[in-house]
């Protein structure tokens, strides 16, 4: 007899998930040790995106010292830090798939198959969590930037681009955005009413 398991962890806070497929295990001990190996690295991103959480959103800085430590607390109880062990033993021909929601709708997801050693799956999922951190700061900073920009201009001005930014993200469609335009431009309702305007100071 053999066993195989998948395990999928959804990191909600970061909107990823990662799924471990583990293959022939030929005893249940040897697939408990395994699939607990796949539980520990599911742990351990999930604690570093829960840290990151904590400090990149300052969800912290009202707290003092004691309810800081308090909330630290109670997040490690939910996603615990542990350590990966030495040699991340998943049996013989793992699969992992890692997957992220960037930014803008945008999914990247990476596999690893075909393993030839234990120390090159660590440093393969090293460089994978390192390539989708790379392109979240990237997608991130293009948001940021589109921000900064629309605060920078009048606010007549944002709230026109922001409509057509909606045609963009499929939130909204050509024919409706116009007709909000023409009602902004002329005063002209799309039904043919007109709306009298104050020109007094």
């Amino acid at each position: 007899m053999k066993y195989k398991a998948l395990i999928t962890r959804m990191l909600t806070m970061a909107d990823e998930s990662i799924q471990i497929i583990i293959n022939d295990a030929h005893n249940f001990d040897s697939l408990k040790e395994r699939i607990n190996n796949a539980f520990k690295l599911c742990d351990m991103r999930a604690n570093t995106q829960m840290m990151r959480l904590f400090e990149d959103t300052d969800l912290t800085s009202k707290l003092s010292i004691d309810e800081y430590l308090r909330a630290q607390h109670a997040a490690n109880l939910v996603y615990p830090c542990n350590n990966l062990p030495n040699n991340v033993d998943l049996g013989n021909g793992p699969q992992i798939e890692f997957a992220k929601n960037m930014a803008s709708g945008e999914v990247l997801k990476i596999f690893i198959d075909k393993v030839q050693s234990y120390e090159d799956l660590d440093s393969a999922i090293n460089e994978v969590f390192s390539l989708i951190d790379e392109r979240l700061v990237e997608t991130n900073n293009r948001e940021l930037e589109f921000l900064e920009y629309l605060r920078s201009i009048p606010y007549e001005t944002q709230l026109k681009v922001c409509m057509i930014m909606d045609i963009l993200y499929g939130r909204s469609t050509k024919e409706f955005v116009e007709s909000r335009l023409n009602e902004q431009n002329t005063g002209e309702l799309p039904n043919g009413v007109y709306i009298k305007r104050d020109n007094t100071e």
